[in-house]
């Protein structure tokens, strides 16, 4: 049995948690059109991974780090 917890922060709360400290890189990007490669590459910014992927911790409203499955 799973122990009953209450969120201390809200969704939106926990997607501006996310969006002030979220890592980003530069990276390029290789956009496909129907199976097929573009002629060009993009540059973009993506989520750093490096660390593996963060997490709003609901209860204590940080962002952390750690593998865990849904």
């Amino acid at each position: 049995t799973l122990p009953i917890l209450k969120p201390s922060v809200t969704e939106q709360q926990a997607a501006e948690i996310v969006a002030k400290n979220l890592p980003v890189k530069l990276s390029y990007f290789w956009p496909t059109y129907k199976g097929k490669q573009a002629p060009f590459l993009t540059l973009v910014y993506t989520v750093d991974k490096s660390k593996s992927w963060p997490y709003v911790d609901a209860v204590k409203g940080t962002l952390e780090w750690g593998e865990y499955e849904e």
